[in-house]
C-alpha cells in the first residue's frame, strides 16, 4: 500500500488515461456494502451480461486509439443494436454475429427475451436509484419496400427490445429520413448525441436502420466540493505535463470501495465511487506505473475484471484526487467488427438476414457509434447511440491510502444489480477533453 501512497503524493505531472464507463451487476457485488433493494438479475440474464462484458473488452481493444488519445463508447448500446440485427440473421451470418457478441453459448431463443429483461431491469434502476438512466430502441424501415419485414421479426423486436417502428421514405427522401432519425436520437439523449448519421450515410439504397440510444445522469452519493477543485499537473505521453482541474475529497469508511492489486497484467489501485442510490457506480483502475495502461488494456478480460472487483473493500478511508473532464467520441465500427469475425453480415452476396425478410435481400452497409461523457463535482452525465444501417444487398486497513488519478487509469460505472456494460472510454489528454 505504501508504494501506492508515495505514487499519489510524490508523483508530479503524470499522464491520466480514463478508460471505461460501464454498468455491471449482481455477480460483481462487493463485500461490506449495503445492497440495493431491487432483486438481482435473473439466471437467464447473467449469461447475457457476461457475454456483453466480454464483447465490451474485445471491442475496446479494436477501437481504442493510440495511448495518447482519448476514447469513450457504450458497449451496451452497440451490443443491443447488433443483437436486434442478429435476431433477423440466419445461417453463417447469425453464427458469426453470435460469436462476436459472445452469445453463441446461449440458447438462441433466450437471447432476445434476456435483453428485454435486462432493459426492464435498467428502467427499474432509474426508478429506485434516483439517477436518470434511459434506454430506447427503434427500427426505421423503408415504407414501401420491395420485400417487407417479416411480421414475426417486428413482433420480436417490439416485445423483447421495446423497439418503436418508424417507416420512412429512403427511396426518394433519404436525407429527410436521416434528419428524422438524428432528431429522434437527440431527443432520447438530452441533445448530447447529435448527427449520429452523417450526411451521405443514408441513401436511396438504404432499406432499414436499427438504432439504440442510451442516456445516464447521476449525482455522486458523496459529492465533491467545487471549492476544493484546484489545478494540478497531469502527465501526457512521454514527459510532457499539462495543468488540469483536479477534484479532491476524503472519503470515510463505507463511502468508497478500494483495492490494491499486485501482479499481472500490472499492479494497480481500484476505486469505486457510488452515485445516489448507491447501485450505480464509477469504477476506476489506476496502474501503478504511468505507462502501465497499455498492458492493463491488452490483458483485461471479463474474468479478470470480476476477479478484481471481488477484492474491493469498503472499510477503509481513502483520499481521492480526480480530474474533471468532458469527452465526445465517434466511431465507425464496420472494420472493427469485421476484424472480430463478423464478416458475412457486411457482404452483399453472403449476408443472410432471412429472419427479417424472406427472401433475404439486405446486408449491413455501416455501423456507427457516438458517445459523450462529462465528469464533475456533482456527478456524471453520459450518452451514446448506435446505428446499424442496412441496405439493398446488391444484390483494504492501515494508513489512509491516497488515490491520486494523475496518470493513466481505467474508469467504470457499474450497476450492481444488472451487471451489464454500458459505457467505456479513455481520457489520454485533459487538454483535448475540454
Amino acid at each position: 500500500m505504501n508504494e501506492f501512497i508515495r505514487l499519489g503524493n510524490g508523483a508530479v505531472g503524470r499522464k491520466l488515461v480514463l478508460i471505461w464507463l460501464l454498468i455491471v451487476g449482481p455477480m460483481l457485488a462487493t463485500p461490506g456494502r449495503a445492497q440495493a433493494t431491487r432483486e438481482p438479475s435473473t439466471d437467464a440474464t447473467l449469461p447475457l451480461v457476461r457475454a456483453n462484458n466480454s464483447f465490451a473488452f474485445e471491442l475496446y481493444r479494436q477501437i481504442a486509439p493510440t495511448a495518447d488519445q482519448n476514447a469513450f463508447f457504450s458497449p451496451y448500446s452497440i451490443s443491443t443494436a447488433l443483437a436486434m440485427t442478429w435476431a433477423g440473421a440466419h445461417g453463417n451470418t447469425a453464427a458469426q454475429m453470435a460469436s462476436v457478441l459472445h452469445i453463441d453459448a446461449l440458447k438462441a431463443e433466450n437471447v432476445a427475451p434476456a435483453f428485454g429483461v435486462l432493459q426492464k431491469s435498467l428502467a427499474e434502476e432509474e426508478k429506485q436509484s434516483g439517477v436518470q438512466l434511459a434506454v430506447a430502441n427503434s427500427l426505421w424501415p423503408e415504407q414501401n419496400p420491395e420485400i417487407p419485414l417479416r411480421p414475426e421479426y417486428i413482433k420480436l423486436v417490439q416485445e423483447s427490445f421495446g423497439s418503436a417502428i418508424f417507416p420512412v421514405d429512403y427511396k426518394s427522401q433519404a436525407e429527410a429520413a436521416r434528419q428524422r432519425i438524428n432528431q429522434w436520437v437527440e431527443s432520447k439523449t438530452n441533445q448530447r448525441i447529435q448527427n449520429l448519421l452523417a450526411a451521405g450515410q443514408v441513401t436511396d439504397a438504404t432499406r432499414l436502420i436499427l438504432v439504440n440510444a442510451i442516456y445516464f445522469k447521476g449525482n455522486w452519493a458523496e459529492k465533491f466540493d467545487a471549492q476544493a477543485t484546484t489545478p494540478a499537473p497531469f502527465q501526457l505521453a512521454g514527459v510532457k505535463t499539462v495543468s488540469t482541474p483536479f477534484m479532491h475529497k476524503s472519503f470515510a469508511r463505507g463511502e468508497a470501495g478500494y483495492a490494491e492489486i499486485s501482479g499481472t497484467p500490472a499492479p494497480l489501485q481500484i476505486l469505486v465511487l457510488p452515485y445516489q442510490g448507491k447501485s450505480l457506480q464509477m469504477v476506476m483502475l489506476l496502474p501503478k506505473s504511468p505507462s502501465g495502461v497499455a498492458d492493463l488494456e491488452k490483458n483485461l478480460t471479463a474474468e479478470q475484471w470480476e476477479s478484481w472487483l471481488g477484492q474491493l473493500r469498503w472499510d477503509a478511508k481513502v483520499e481521492v484526487a480526480l480530474p474533471k473532464f468532458k469527452l465526445n467520441a465517434r466511431y465507425g465500427l464496420t472494420s472493427p467488427l469485421q476484424a472480430l469475425g463478423m464478416t458475412d453480415a457486411f457482404n452483399a452476396t453472403q449476408a443472410d438476414f432471412s429472419g427479417m425478410t424472406k427472401p433475404s435481400y439486405l446486408s449491413i452497409s455501416d455501423v456507427v457509434h457516438q458517445a459523450f461523457v462529462e465528469v464533475n463535482e456533482e456527478g456524471t452525465e453520459a450518452a451514446a447511440a448506435t446505428g446499424v444501417i442496412m441496405s439493398l444487398a446488391m444484390e483494504v486497513a492501515g494508513p489512509t491510502p491516497v488515490f491520486r488519478a494523475d496518470h493513466p487509469f481505467l474508469f467504470l460505472i457499474r450497476d450492481q444489480q444488472s451487471g451489464t456494460i454500458l459505457f467505456m472510454g479513455r481520457l489520454a489528454s485533459p487538454e483535448a477533453a475540454k
